[in-house]
């Protein structure tokens, strides 16, 4: 049997659920703080999720990717992927009324470009030898290039791709499907508090633009050596913390793990709550001080389980699953 088909084939895994849904909880409420960077508390916890919540989604996604690409698979590509990326694109560009333009995604479109760029070059990368190592040096010398930045995606792409293939490869070796020992979620939930502690003193000294993938080592203001070794680092620090995240997450079946298989509807239309929602987070701040963090948490999270429902997953399936433009387009080929 064909190792997409054996993948197909196995039962849904909670585990993985969880993990969505609890990253889309994560990628809410990181947009939720972004208008309130000035203050120690919320800089904090935005560099400590904005260190390993990317990073751990390119590391789902590959480890749920099929190994090899058929003209099925690149349906689900063109349909599943790039035709939600166009009508959101419209979306949102005509909501914040800035011109159309598809070559630079808006805002967090750009995953929906890097996942369907991804899910193309594993098959490639799949047959290399060192293929980890040739993603990394991939990710290093993308920095080192001007042009390679926010159009198409291709930086971010390079950037989070030696992620993706980790998770494709640690999915194959099982790794992933054991349960972790309270010993070693101990040590995650020591790794997470040490990485409060250092967000909270070295966050005014590190450039946040290298959490993002998106800027050339020129545009930070480093030379291409230094800039690879700060991407190195960066990258290795992700990788270990998006375990260290894996590990936390529950194995068992729940209520909410339904919710993380509609994950994507909530990544794709929580942002027009955050867009035109940003001035009331300033306004909560001015009342409520530090525990506005506490309850943008609350908020992200019921934010997150409302928009990953099955009621909203029927109301906007036209939009995130658009069956209607791959009638439209999609012609079958013969048989044979």
């Amino acid at each position: 049997m064909r190792p997409e088909r054996q993948l197909a084939s196995r039962p849904r895994s909670p585990f993985y659920d969880h993990a969505r849904l609890g990253l889309i909880a994560l990628v809410v409420f990181g947009h939720a703080i972004e208008a309130l960077l000035d203050h120690p508390a919320a800089r904090t916890l935005y560099f400590a999720v904005y260190a390993f919540h990317i990073p751990a989604f390119a590391f789902l996604s590959g480890a749920l990717a099929p190994e090899r690409i058929d003209l099925a698979g690149l349906r689900r590509i063109a349909f599943g992927l790039l035709a939600p990326y166009a009508i959101f694109q419209v979306l949102y560009l005509k909501a914040v009324g800035e011109p159309l333009g598809f070559v630079v995604p808006y805002w967090l479109l750009w995953y929906l470009v890097s996942l369907a760029c991804w899910r193309l070059m594993l098959p490639l990368f799949a047959q290399l030898r060192g293929a980890l190592l040739c993603a990394v040096v991939l990710a290093c010398m993308a920095g080192a290039l001007n042009d390679v930045g926010y159009a198409f995606a291709l930086s971010r792409t390079c950037v989070f791709f030696p992620l993706f293939l980790f998770g494709h490869t640690l999915r194959k070796s099982g790794w992933l499907e054991r349960t972790p020992r309270p010993g070693t979620r101990l040590a995650a939930l020591a790794g997470f508090a040490l990485l409060l502690v250092l967000c909270g003193v070295g966050a005014g000294h590190f450039d946040h633009r290298w959490l993002y993938g998106t800027n050339a080592y020129a545009e930070i203001g480093v030379g291409p050596l230094p800039g690879m070794a700060i991407r190195l680092t960066v990258l290795a620090v992700s990788a270990v913390l998006t375990l260290a995240f894996l590990t936390l997450v529950p194995r068992g079946p729940s209520p909410w793990a339904p919710l993380g298989a509609r994950s994507l509807n909530a990544y794709l239309l929580h942002g027009f709550l955050i867009r035109f929602g940003g001035a009331s987070v300033v306004a909560l701040w001015s009342l409520c001080g530090n525990w506005t963090l506490a309850l943008l948490a609350v908020g992200a999270a019921a934010v997150t389980g409302v928009l990953s429902s099955g009621w909203v997953a029927w109301c906007v399936r036209p939009l995130t699953q658009p069956t209607w433009i791959e009638r439209l387009l999609w012609r079958s080929p013969p048989p044979g």
